[in-house]
């Protein structure tokens, strides 16, 4: 059986038994660009006074979200959020991998070329250290420029990086053997980088999945509430 559409002025009747006149006027106003030839429609438009009838001219919002969700089946926004939400973990879980497995590279003593604040780190500017190193491995030399796998650090720690990695000072480098020229000098689990690239890479997939369940559950309560009060509204029963 095909289920019946409500018919307009009972939902505006509906909007209009709780005060809110402009979207019992949207109602009437899409309704009547269906059906142009509802004179009861127009009547019920009239009653209506003209600064309720512009307020609602303007296409409505919910109206368009109300049929964007029954066009696009649930499992469809459902995997893209999840797709979305992997990807955005997974740029963020390489650098946490590659921390982990720098615990296990070669370490060499290499010598300090240049340290400077290289750039600013969000909106506090946060100044981010920049240093050069040179070290020999394997009987050939090479020059790096990575600290560690963390780059956005509270202003002390940045303070204090650029104070342990002085130009000229002698320093540990931990060398990747399998590629010689990828190093670093801090290695592991530092000022709770681990703790930060996990709430970097887990955040994404919260944000997604209230992204996706809040817009359903209020949209779900809204649909309820207005089925609701039509039911009264077509169908009163007296009490008891």
């Amino acid at each position: 059986m095909a289920h019946e559409k409500a018919d307009p002025l009972a939902e505006a009747e509906v909007f209009l038994a709780y005060g809110r006149r402009q979207e019992a006027a949207r109602i009437l106003q899409e309704a009547l660009r269906r059906e142009p030839n509802r004179e009861d429609l127009r009547r019920k438009l009239k009653e209506l006074g003209p600064q309720d009838v512009r307020r609602a001219s303007p296409a409505s919002i919910s109206r368009k979200v109300d049929g964007w969700f029954n066009k696009i089946p649930l499992w469809v926004i459902t995997g893209v959020l999840c797709i979305c939400g992997i990807a955005v973990s997974a740029f963020f879980a390489v650098d946490l991998v590659k921390a982990s497995r720098a615990q296990s590279w070669a370490s060499v003593t290499g010598t300090v070329i240049e340290s400077r604040v290289g750039g600013y780190c969000g909106k506090y500017g946060i100044p981010v250290p920049a240093v050069r190193y040179k070290y020999i491995y394997d009987s050939r030399e090479y020059e790096g420029s990575r600290i560690g796998f963390d780059n956005c650090q509270s202003e002390s720690t940045a303070r204090s990086t650029l104070a342990t990695f002085a130009q000229g000072k002698s320093v540990t480098v931990w060398v990747n053997p399998a590629a010689p020229s990828e190093a670093a000098l801090i290695v592991g689990s530092t000022n709770g980088y681990y703790a930060r690239t996990w709430v970097r890479a887990i955040g994404p997939a919260g944000v997604g999945i209230a992204v996706l369940i809040v817009p359903y559950l209020l949209f779900w309560i809204m649909k309820r509430n207005k089925r609701r009060a039509l039911a009264q509204k077509t169908n009163p029963r007296g009490p008891g």
